[in-house]
């Protein structure tokens, strides 16, 4: 019997012809998690993919949220298929602090239609790095988890330097304090185009300095894909 990876009740699975000549990877969420998980439909910010109808009039002008004000950088681009929400938040706590690998499968179909959707096959997919020491206390990298769901095509050309856990900081910190990356093979950079992948974009702190690390080693172009904008 399957269930459901995320609330784990038996899925009930309709059988036709279709059904049995293409099953849907759909199979691993039951429709009603599916239903709680918040896609990004309305409007967004041009830069980091924020919905805009989150927001009150005061945080954002015309296509542009004021986050993206005050980084200032024209050029930056994100896209985020999920909102950040309470039942979201215990998904990637699952994911990420309590080991729960497999869970990520129940958004494979829909992260990779979003991937196909919004962004260039042809990029470099690269995972947003963690320290030895967080790898090593995780046990696995969710980012490299997320590319892994959409693509093959994936380099690791950073490695990353320092960082304590951003999910341990206010909004106030994570700005303050930004991550540091270094490239670890320039040739693996130069003139390439690369896609960041990453679980949840907050501040953009972490995907904004991994690009500026790679576009300084000489990167044709880095725009980046989370899989929840909170």
């Amino acid at each position: 019997m399957t269930i459901c990876l995320i609330c784990f009740e038996p899925l009930v699975s309709s059988f036709d012809w279709r059904s049995l000549l293409k099953p849907s990877s759909t199979d691993r969420i039951c429709t009603v998690c599916l239903q709680r998980c918040p896609i990004i439909t309305s409007s967004i910010c041009r830069g980091c993919g924020r919905s805009l109808a989150d927001l009150a009039p005061s945080h954002y002008e015309l296509d542009t949220c004021k986050d993206c004000q005050k980084w200032n950088d024209g050029s930056f681009f994100n896209r985020s298929l999920y909102t950040y929400s309470n039942f979201m938040q215990s998904i990637i706590e699952r994911f990420k602090f309590q080991g729960d690998y497999e869970i990520i499968q129940a958004f494979k179909e829909q992260w990779y239609k979003f991937y196909k959707k919004e962004c260039n096959p042809k990029a470099i997919l690269v995972p947003i790095p963690l320290t030895d020491e967080r790898l090593y206390e995780r046990g696995f990298n969710q980012s490299l988890a997320l590319a892994e769901l959409i693509s093959d095509n994936i380099e690791m050309p950073l490695v990353r330097c320092s960082g304590t856990k951003q999910s341990k900081k206010n909004r106030r910190s994570r700005l303050a304090e930004r991550p540091e990356f270094k490239v670890v093979n320039s040739s693996m950079v130069t003139n390439q185009e690369f896609l960041l992948i990453d679980d949840i974009y907050t501040t953009g702190a972490t995907v904004r300095q991994a690009a500026k690390c790679l576009q300084e080693a000489g990167a044709r172009s880095v725009r980046s894909l989370t899989l929840i904008r909170a």
